[in-house]
């Protein structure tokens, strides 16, 4: 013998796809898909009967600690909760270092001169890297300028990965 509560209300059971939703009547427990509408359901299409509204329950693929919690402290945490805000990516940077040649004093210690965000791997940072170094002396060593005051200077270049 089979006994089983008739409720005048309908349930959510789970999402389908596309803002399409299974939902199940409590009275005579047949299910159905529909399309999420601003108002809510009035009768069932199965047996006819009057809906009072929706039953407070969880979604069949939700676990239940998930409905709780959601319940207890809001949607929005619930969901940080099952989906944690990730670090931000890490970046190719080039730092720059000016020494003095004569006796090796550091005129500017390692400061970073440009992030590379665009750049996805090792090899084109390294290529914008010896495009940087060759870019100060285009004319190459042989070019003496006694006005220019790099040639008192050294300056080098790495690269370093940075958020």
């Amino acid at each position: 013998m089979e006994i089983g509560v008739s409720l005048p209300r309908y349930r959510n059971v789970r999402y389908v796809d596309d803002g399409c939703c299974e939902y199940q009547c409590l009275s005579c427990y047949a299910t159905w898909e529909w399309r999420y509408s601003s108002e809510p359901l009035q009768f069932c299409m199965c047996c006819g009967i009057r809906f009072e509204g929706q039953h407070e329950c969880r979604e069949h693929t939700m676990p239940r600690w998930r409905y709780e919690y959601a319940k207890k402290y809001g949607e929005d945490l619930a969901w940080r909760l099952e989906f944690p805000r990730l670090p931000p990516p890490l970046h190719w940077a080039i730092e720059e270092k000016t020494v003095w040649v004569a006796n090796g004093e550091i005129v500017t210690d390692w400061h970073v001169v440009c992030v590379l965000r665009w750049v996805k791997n090792a090899r084109l940072a390294l290529a914008q890297l010896n495009a940087k170094r060759h870019e100060n002396d285009p004319d190459g060593p042989d070019d003496f300028d006694p006005d220019d005051f790099t040639r008192f200077t050294e300056t080098f270049y790495r690269l370093t990965r940075t958020r």
